[in-house]
């Protein structure tokens, strides 16, 4: 199992990004918003079983949620 702390930022002039970030799935990849989302910023928790899970989920908060910008990975840990 993979987790991930991955921080987005988003253009705070979009509406409801953090909710829509919540609630766009990510086939096999969870996702949990974490704490309470600044101006701009939000943190999320992403856990997979596998890497190209993650990859994938990463690659599709990027392309495919409308306002969100840059994806900054601050932290993956897993089972070796």
């Amino acid at each position: 199992m993979l987790h991930a702390y991955v921080l987005i930022e988003f253009d705070p002039g979009a509406p409801d990004v953090p909710e829509r970030v919540r609630a766009h799935s990510l086939g096999m990849c969870k996702q949990t918003l974490v704490g309470s989302p600044t101006s701009g910023e939000l943190v999320v928790h992403l856990e997979a079983e596998e890497g190209p899970h993650m990859n994938e989920a990463m690659v599709s908060l990027a392309s495919q949620v409308e306002g969100v910008g840059r994806l900054t990975v601050l932290r993956i840990t897993g089972a070796p």
